[in-house]
């Protein structure tokens, strides 16, 4: 068995997973600032990158706000306005508009909503062809506090497995290397 070429699948993997998985995947991201707050306060979010949305004339996005421990149950497709607005988890926050050079804008004011981690959707009927169907993509996230500025206890697994994948692959490394030292040593001697 060829361990160099097992453990170069092996890294392949990790790192598709890492790269596939959360609001990071996403094509589309929003960078808001500031970042988390309580209710009232005023965020501004920009397209990440140049021109991410280029191409396209007098562009308006809807955008919602999810609560993060629903938001793998959204659906990533609806069939038009109405079916968004009958679903109760989407709550609108505004238009990501887009400018003359394709970057995009989002204003809001933080809703009453309980403190933990939100994440923000994007309705985009125009972009279901560039997303396997999907109209509604998860671009961001936030973080509302209570109003006393303490944090939700709220557990997010993507640092956590982002370190375990980490250690992994050092772990996966060392033994590939370990393994092809002793097989250099058998075969050339000490």
């Amino acid at each position: 068995m060829n361990w160099g070429r097992v453990a170069l699948v092996a890294i392949s993997a990790m790192v598709a997973v890492a790269l596939a998985g959360g609001p990071a995947g996403a094509s589309l991201f929003v960078v808001l600032e500031p970042a988390s707050g309580p209710p009232g306060t005023e965020v501004t979010g920009r397209t990440g990158g140049e021109g991410a949305l280029a191409g396209t004339s007098d562009v308006s996005l809807p955008v919602f706000l999810v609560a993060q421990g629903v938001a793998s149950d959204i659906p990533g497709r609806f069939d038009g306005t109405d079916a968004l607005a009958a679903d109760g988890r989407l709550l609108p926050i505004g238009d990501l508009v887009g400018d003359p050079e394709g970057n995009g804008l989002l204003e809001f004011a933080v809703p009453e909503l309980p403190p933990g981690r939100y994440e923000l959707f994007a309705y985009c009927p125009s972009c279901e062809r560039y997303s396997r169907g999907r109209n509604l993509s998860p671009v961001g996230e936030f973080q509302v506090t209570d109003p006393a500025g303490r944090y939700s206890t709220h557990f997010s697994p993507w640092p956590l497995l982002t370190a375990v994948m980490f250690v992994g692959l050092i772990a996966l490394a060392a033994l590939v290397g370990k393994r092809r030292a002793r097989r250099d040593q058998d075969r050339f001697g000490p």
